[in-house]
C-alpha cells in the first residue's frame, strides 16, 4: 500500500489580470445575460491589430434619447451631402452660363464691328452727299434720306453698344455665382466633415450602452440587476461587474 504525504501551507489565488466594469452613459439596464462564474470571451484583432469582433456581452443599457440623436445626426450627413450635390449643380449651371455669357458677348462685338462700318460708311456718304446738295448737283430730298440713312446707322451702333456692355455684365455676373457656387461646394464639403464628425462621435458614444468582456477570462462579480439606472461615476459603489483573467 502507497502512502502519500500532504503538506498543507496558508495561501490565496490571485488572477493574473483582473478588471472591474463600470458605466461610461447613463441609462438603464436593458439585458443582463451573465452572471457570477460565466466564462466570457473578449475582443478579437486580425495580424493588423484590427478590431475583428468586439467583447462579449456582459449588460445592455437603454439609451433611446441617445439613439435618436445618433439617427438624427446620420440625417444630417446626408442633407450636408446633398448640399454639396446641390452646390456642385448651381456650378454647371454657372458654367454654362459663362459659355453663353461669353458667346454672347463676341456676338455683341461682332456685330458692333459691322456696326461702326455702317456708321462710317453712312457718315462719310451724308459728308459727300450735303456737299454735292451745297453745290446744287443733288437735290435737297437725297441728303434728307441720306441723314436719316447716317441716324440710323449711328442708332444701330448706339444699340449694339449697349448689347456689348450687357453681354459683358451678364459675363460678369456669372463668374460671380461661379464663384460663388465654388465656395458653396467648400461650405457644404465642411458641413460634411463635421456632422460626419458628430456622428461618430455620438456613434462612439452610442457604443457604450453594451458592457463588454475586456478579454477572456470570467465573471467574479456582478453588482446591478435588469431595471437598475446607471450613472457614470467614481467609487466601488459604480462598478458593474469584475473579470478576471484566471
Amino acid at each position: 500500500m502507497d502512502l502519500h504525504r500532504v503538506i498543507e501551507q496558508p495561501a490565496f489565488i490571485e488572477a493574473f489580470e483582473e478588471t472591474p466594469l463600470v458605466a461610461h452613459i447613463p441609462g438603464y439596464i436593458e439585458k443582463v445575460p451573465v452572471d457570477i462564474g460565466k466564462v466570457v470571451t473578449g475582443p478579437r484583432y486580425d495580424a493588423m491589430d484590427r478590431l475583428v469582433k468586439p467583447g462579449e456581452v456582459l449588460a445592455q443599457l437603454s439609451v433611446p434619447e441617445l439613439l435618436a440623436e445618433v439617427e438624427q445626426k446620420k440625417a444630417l450627413v446626408k442633407q450636408a451631402k446633398a448640399e454639396v450635390d446641390q452646390a456642385s449643380a448651381f456650378l454647371e449651371v454657372a458654367e454654362a452660363y459663362i459659355l453663353t455669357a461669353t458667346a454672347q458677348v463676341r456676338e455683341a462685338e461682332s456685330s458692333r464691328s459691322r456696326a461702326a462700318a455702317s456708321f462710317d460708311y453712312w457718315k462719310g456718304q451724308y459728308q459727300r452727299v450735303a456737299e454735292a446738295v451745297d453745290q446744287g448737283v443733288l437735290e435737297k430730298q437725297v441728303k434728307e434720306e441720306t441723314l436719316n440713312k447716317f441716324k440710323a446707322a449711328e442708332a444701330s451702333r448706339d444699340e449694339i453698344d449697349a448689347k456689348v456692355l450687357s453681354a459683358k455684365a451678364m459675363a460678369k455676373e456669372s463668374e460671380a455665382k461661379r464663384n460663388k457656387a465654388k465656395a458653396d461646394i467648400e461650405t457644404a464639403k465642411a458641413r460634411v466633415l463635421v456632422a460626419n464628425s458628430e456622428e461618430a462621435r455620438l456613434a462612439a458614444l452610442a457604443e457604450y450602452r453594451f458592457i463588454r468582456a475586456p478579454f477572456d477570462g470570467v465573471v467574479t462579480k456582478r453588482n446591478i440587476h435588469t431595471g437598475h439606472f446607471l450613472q457614470p461615476g467614481a467609487g466601488a459603489s459604480s462598478v458593474l461587474f469584475v473579470v478576471a483573467r484566471t
